[in-house]
């Protein structure tokens, strides 16, 4: 038997308020317009490649990467030519807590998931099946739990991609949960 010590860090506000989950397979840019929310959205791509548009920069995305929209940002999503971006999306409310940890980064809007992919993908799916019924009891409760995972695994790689990221007030503020 192995036990392994859970280290305490001083904790933050980490509350969580869903407000959507879903899916899309994004097409060609034509009769699509950029949009913005009032709300932080955060994407998996699931297959396929494509271009998101953030404030009219052009960042291209492919399988397995994360994408982050924070509030406010004009952004539109579409395919590459020939190829479908098939992706799982969710959008939270944009607390106090989390425009601190998000505004004191400038955080990429594009991020790899990495050696992170399968768990990201089994994270995502797992949000999906649990929102599609939300009158289960503790549906609510499980989608902001797995909401609040996919948010802090993201603050993980973010911290562990980039050496720089470590110094920022973003990933220090997650690292002190």
């Amino acid at each position: 038997r192995r036990h392994y010590q859970v280290k305490r860090l001083e904790a933050i506000d980490t509350k969580i308020d869903t407000l959507y989950t879903g899916t899309f397979s994004a097409i060609e840019k034509k009769n699509l317009s950029p949009h913005k929310h009032s709300f932080l959205e955060i994407m998996f791509i699931d297959d396929g490649c494509g271009i998101i548009e953030i404030d009219k920069k052009s960042y291209e995305a492919k399988k397995d990467d994360l994408v982050i929209y924070l509030p406010s940002k004009m952004h539109l999503e579409y395919s590459n030519t020939g190829s479908i971006m098939h992706a799982t999306f969710f959008g939270v409310k944009y607390t106090d807590s989390l425009k601190k940890m998000f505004e004191n980064n400038k955080p990429s809007y594009i991020l790899p998931s990495g050696k992170e992919a399968a768990l990201f993908s089994k994270l995502f799916k797992m949000l999906i099946e649990e929102s599609k019924d939300m009158d289960i009891p503790y549906s609510d409760k499980i989608t902001n739990c797995i909401v609040k995972t996919i948010i802090l695994k993201i603050l993980q790689i973010s911290s562990d991609n980039k050496e720089p990221a470590k110094s920022n007030e973003f990933v220090k503020s997650m690292q002190s949960y």
